[in-house]
């Protein structure tokens, strides 16, 4: 089944760009067949009770799947980016995006020609990274209900620092 091939794809995806230990083909393909999964954020709803009935499962591993999956829950903004899929949005690209704007909500505000202005950010990754970001709203939503993605300060030179609560140029709080 195509769909259910591509929607492990993604799944499987998001468990390496994380870097989740433990988030085998096998196991997210029985996870898919119990209805357990279907999209990246269902990963965080996961139990060790609902895991426990696939096959080659023990009490143990479930707890450590399932600690591995919530230990994951801040990634910097460059892997959750990354961790989305969008085709042509590899590390480098993603790492320049985290740099130049700091946080997912001015990556997802930023137009095809801002994006290109950026250096080794050409028109073919501003428009994929564009166009995904808005064919991943959904899944971005749902996974923002679990996941904080780390902000960054930005350079001078692409905007106003941007500190976390509680922070300040001297202490940044990172």
């Amino acid at each position: 089944e195509a769909g259910r091939d591509a929607r492990l794809g993604r799944i499987s995806h998001y468990c390496a760009s994380l870097e989740i230990r433990g988030c085998g083909e096998k196991l997210l393909a029985g996870a898919y067949d119990a209805a357990l999964l279907r999209d990246p954020a269902d990963l965080y709803e996961l139990t060790p009770e609902a895991l426990w009935p696939l096959e080659r499962m023990g009490q143990t591993l479930a707890q450590k799947l399932v600690a591995a999956v919530q230990a994951r829950r801040q990634p910097d903004l460059a892997t959750f980016l990354q961790s989305l899929g969008i085709d042509e949005l590899g590390p480098a690209a993603a790492k320049l995006l985290q740099q130049h704007y700091g946080t997912l909500a001015r990556v997802r505000a930023a137009t095809v020609e801002e994006l290109t202005a950026i250096h080794g950010i050409g028109p073919e990754i501003a428009a994929s990274v564009v166009s995904g970001l808005v064919r991943r709203a959904p899944l971005i939503e749902r996974l923002l209900r679990y996941v904080t993605p780390r902000e960054t300060a930005t350079s001078p030179a692409t905007g106003p620092l941007a500190f976390p609560a509680g922070g300040s140029p001297r202490d940044p709080g990172v």
